[in-house]
């Protein structure tokens, strides 16, 4: 049998199992799973494609460009900076890396399952740290660092804002962590969207790594285009770990122009996004049945109080709304996750779910 032949961690490891697409559904499907920006592309990207040519031609390995542009937009050196094949890429470059078999890695629950994943297929002792669920956000827990220093975690990674909670950690617990004896990998895939991003914070410790996407706030997820940012030293050590040519020329370009226009497109579209968001959190606090928590990244998590969360998954999903089951973060059913979309899908989920609710409640009464 030809499983004899793979490695034990790839036979023993879970697939990774993204939001249910619009494929298998109608066009009219309002798909509101991946936490994908609603928005188009700015339209100097579209004008860019008609007229590109050189498809025969490799794509640059350290493209000046796209450097030049996140430099400036994140405020940090060229040195700082790793582009990558999407973040995902970057988290595996790090894995790659630091991780040896038996290492550990700490993670906080519920969070984004390919750290899950990916310490398991390089042989990584997993250890799991719930988050705090308060009346209407997820905390950190206090006063861990002496535990926390007798696991001996060679990484610890914190998604913030986390995904799918929404949370964003602390200052005061960042710092707890940095002076502890381990990489601190923040994985900052939805900072844009948030009130505060650690990105700088490179310049000061050499042990933090940040990862960063074009994929969210840039509604560029179809490119597959991100960053690692860190220490010259620790770039320059992970860069000896990326195969060549792992960023096409396309999204290398598609990202520089993205940048320039970030000023007069895309900071208006985040605008709006976080508007609305703040206008669904609301709106979603009246529904009874339910109990969302506050988020500072473009979706909100959302709790059925009476469990009946798959009855409210499946009854959407009849309904022509696809939104994300949170079992795979480490949630039970009664968790749900919903991207924020336009506001006039918004104003259609939000209608959809009322009306779902009050069957749900009149049958319970």
């Amino acid at each position: 049998m030809i499983e004899k032949f793979f490695k034990k961690n790839i036979l023993q490891s879970k697939i990774y199992i993204p939001g249910k697409s619009k494929v298998d559904k109608p066009i009219n499907v309002i798909k509101l799973s991946s936490n994908e920006n609603p928005y188009p592309a700015c339209n100097e990207i579209y004008d860019f494609l008609k007229n590109y040519k050189n498809l025969n031609i490799y794509p640059d390995e350290h493209p000046s460009e796209l450097l030049n542009e996140i430099s400036k937009f994140i405020k940090l050196n060229k040195e700082n900076i790793l582009i990558t094949n999407g973040s995902d890429e970057g988290l595996d470059l790090i894995f790659k890396g630091f991780i040896e078999k038996n290492d550990s890695v700490l993670i906080f629950t519920p969070t984004f399952s390919l750290y899950e994943i990916l310490s398991k297929i390089y042989g990584a002792k997993v250890i799991k740290i719930n988050l705090i669920e308060k009346e209407s956000s997820f905390e950190y827990p206090k006063d861990i660092s002496n535990a926390v220093k007798k696991m001996k975690p060679k990484l610890i990674i914190v998604c913030t804002p986390n995904n799918p909670t929404g949370n964003v950690i602390e200052e005061d617990f960042l710092n707890e962590l940095l002076n502890l004896d381990s990489i601190i990998v923040l994985d900052e895939a939805y900072a844009e969207f948030a009130s505060k991003t650690y990105t700088k914070l490179v310049k000061s410790y050499e042990n933090i790594i940040c990862l960063r996407t074009f994929s969210k706030a840039f509604g560029l997820a179809g490119i597959r285009l991100g960053y690692i940012v860190a220490d010259p030293k620790v770039i320059d050590y992970l860069n000896r770990a990326k195969l060549p040519f792992n960023v096409n020329s396309l999204a290398q370009k598609i990202g520089a122009i993205a940048i320039r226009n970030y000023e007069n497109y895309y900071k208006n579209i985040i605008r709006e996004i976080i508007k609305t968001r703040q206008y669904v959190y609301e709106r979603l606090k009246n529904i009874r049945g339910i109990k969302p928590f506050k988020s500072e990244a473009n979706f909100i998590l959302i709790k059925s109080l009476n469990g009946k969360g798959n009855i409210i998954y499946r009854e959407l999903l009849k309904r022509g709304i696809i939104i994300r089951t949170c079992e795979s973060f480490g949630l039970n059913v009664n968790y749900l996750r919903v991207t924020i979309g336009k506001r006039y899908d918004m104003e259609l989920f939000i209608k959809t779910l009322e009306e779902i609710m009050n069957m749900i409640c009149t049958k319970s009464s």
